[in-house]
């Protein structure tokens, strides 16, 4: 548990009261699966104790599928031009294992994929930051074309630590294939640079099909649901330019279950596409099958169970270091 004293209230407090005041807060904390801070900004959790009020976000130590956005790993990626731009990006493989169980409850159709920003701080005051939360199918991906960061490679149980290496291979724009590197194959579709061999305005199907969106343009903190107009068979659904962390992070105090009263929001990923046909023209819950005793080897390049959650922030001022996204199978 990190602390981190923003205000204290009350005045000429004695040692002794201060650390008797302090027993009573820390008493009310659970430190295994919390990063907690002082604040004036949020619920009291006891008028009685002088030190201030505290919040609290869930800990990435004790929860595996809490990621802390400000620490994701920097990234050269390719841009149409050529040139390459500095972006922090982490890939996860998502299966209904209990990794990704959600760390509160959550509103949810029954297997969906979904993200939950939580913050204990105020929104910047600039939009300097941009955010953008893509989920893909899997296909059948070479086996040996995987390549895994810390702590290797994922087993049923434990997915959610997994982060699929990515890398700065030129930019990835053909059908899949036994030579398609997965890490570039989803970056480079998750920031709209691969049509999978299809060029612009050609049959939508490939990449519509495997798209499913979380956070991207259309959706705020106070339009979660925004969905992007499909009105016929045909339509392309490809990602957007994302959003500002401005827009896009908690701005409502969570119900204070649990460990957790940080600022929280959530959204859940919806799709067109059901892996074989482009569903027209209402979206729906994007979801993972059932793992069903499936081997992880096969998880992984399944269609149905297992799907790509691409998270990604850039621009000139990194988010809040409270600010932590949750990804869950509802």
């Amino acid at each position: 548990m990190t602390i981190h004293t923003k205000r204290l209230r009350g005045s000429k407090l004695t040692l002794l009261s201060a650390i008797a005041a302090l027993a009573v807060v820390f008493a009310g904390m659970p430190a295994a699966t919390t990063d907690a801070s002082l604040t004036s900004a949020e619920v009291t959790k006891t008028g009685a104790s002088g030190v201030g009020n505290w919040c609290s976000v869930p800990n990435p130590t004790a929860e595996t599928n809490v990621y802390k956005v400000s620490e994701f790993p920097t990234l050269n990626a390719p841009e149409g031009s050529g040139a390459t731009t500095a972006v922090q990006m982490i890939i996860v493989p998502v299966i209904d294992d209990a990794s990704f169980a959600p760390v509160q409850s959550v509103t949810a159709a029954p297997n969906q994929v979904g993200i939950r920003l939580w913050s204990c701080s105020d929104l910047p005051a600039v939009n300097s930051t941009s955010l953008k939360m893509t989920s893909w199918r899997s296909t059948s991906y070479e086996p040996s074309r995987f390549v895994w960061g810390q702590p290797g490679t994922p087993t049923v149980g434990q997915f959610a630590s997994a982060r699929l290496q990515t890398n700065s291979n030129p930019i990835s724009n053909a059908a899949t294939n036994t030579g398609t590197v997965p890490a570039t194959e989803l970056r480079d579709l998750h920031r709209g640079y691969n049509f999978l061999g299809a060029a612009a305005g050609a049959n939508p199907q490939p990449v519509t099909t495997r798209y499913s969106w979380l956070l991207d343009a259309g959706r705020t903190n106070t339009n979660t649901g925004a969905d992007p107009v499909c009105s016929t068979s045909s339509c392309r659904v490809t990602p957007g330019t994302g959003v500002t962390v401005r827009a896009a992070s908690p701005t409502t105090v969570a119900t204070a279950t649990n460990a957790y009263t940080a600022k929280s929001v959530t959204y859940l990923a919806e799709t067109y596409g059901n892996g074989d046909a482009t569903r027209c023209c209402t979206p729906t819950p994007s979801t993972v099958a059932d793992v069903n005793g499936t081997s992880a080897a096969n998880l992984l390049r399944s269609s149905t169970q297992t799907q790509w959650v691409v998270l990604e922030w850039w621009g000139t001022t990194p988010p809040a270091p409270d600010l932590m996204v949750e990804v869950f199978v509802g």
